[in-house]
């Protein structure tokens, strides 16, 4: 979670479990992203207003052993580019 605090990712209150969401703040912002990633080889779903309240949409992210650090480090670099793109 320290990279993704270090690159003003929203992770709410995640720590210690694998489940790691980054908060967008917006429906839309949450699927164009999730989309972006996609086409950059990174699958994390959306999480939409109904779901959850418009302001809390957010990605999901599931981690496992199996993810390893430079996939990791990768990944919130990806996810910190995307998410500036407003």
């Amino acid at each position: 979670l320290g990279l993704a605090s270090d690159a003003g990712i929203d992770t709410g209150s995640s720590a210690g479990i694998a489940v790691i969401p980054a908060i967008t703040g917006s429906s839309l912002k949450a699927a164009r992203v999730s989309n972006a990633l996609f086409n950059r080889g990174i699958n994390v779903q959306p999480i939409l207003y109904p779901a959850v309240p418009e302001k809390a949409a957010r990605l999901r992210f599931f981690l496992s052993a199996l993810h390893t650090e430079a996939q990791i480090a990768q990944t919130v670099a990806v996810l910190q580019e995307e998410m500036l793109r407003d």
